[in-house]
């Protein structure tokens, strides 16, 4: 058994795709993609047990990274620039984010021609540049993102109609600062988190199956 410190690759900081069920969206020109995550940020009590911050951000610029050479166009990965505008929730002890960093988001797949089709998770949405969001936010190398991304519109959290997680549903239709009140009235996991210093057999005690 692994007895290390976790280390995840910040796709979506705890998300770790495994696989690609896909299915096409044409109405929306997306690709929906079905992610299987090693830990769900997906309650209240889940963020304050696993994340380090709870933050809302604006998405400021993005860019598309370059495919390895010599190898066939399938996915495109995709780092955005973000700027921290409130920390609402902060674990004890859990550093202060940047007030601006870079972290790795969805990409794109490539369709035909090289055409490239934005992606997302099916039951998230797709960080855009210009919008503002709320979401857990995680540092293990560098800072990155927990999923469960909720659309903030003049101050109010705005959940997709296909988001439907318990955070979706505890914070739909709640202001920044009411949010704040309902992550801070959260409780931890008991024995759980934070994921930046959980080793392998601190997760399969909480039931997490990590394999190997």
């Amino acid at each position: 058994m692994r007895s290390g410190i976790i280390v995840l690759p910040l796709l979506s900081a705890a998300a770790v795709v495994s696989g690609c069920a896909t299915s096409d969206d044409p109405t929306s020109e997306v690709y929906v993609y079905e992610a299987s995550n090693l830990i769900d940020i997906d309650s209240a009590s889940a963020a304050v047990t696993w994340s380090d911050t709870l933050a809302v951000f604006t998405v400021e610029s993005e860019r598309a990274l370059p495919a390895p050479s010599g190898e066939e166009k399938v996915l495109a990965g995709r780092r955005v620039t973000v700027r921290v505008d409130d920390v609402v929730w902060k674990r004890a002890g859990a550093e202060q984010p940047p007030a601006s960093f870079e972290a790795q988001a969805d990409g794109w797949v490539y369709g035909d021609d090289d055409q490239m089709i934005p992606m997302r998770a099916e039951d998230d949405v797709r960080l855009e540049v210009g919008k503002t969001y709320l979401a857990p936010i995680i540092r293990i190398y560098a800072w990155g993102f927990g999923g469960n991304y909720l659309e903030v519109v003049d101050g109010v959290v705005s959940a997709a109609p296909y988001q439907d997680s318990p955070l979706a549903v505890q914070l739909d239709g709640k202001t920044v600062e009411e949010a704040a009140k309902v992550i801070a009235a959260a409780r931890a996991e008991q024995g759980a988190g934070p994921l930046a210093a959980t080793t392998a057999e601190q997760l399969e005690a909480t039931g997490v199956d990590i394999g190997g």
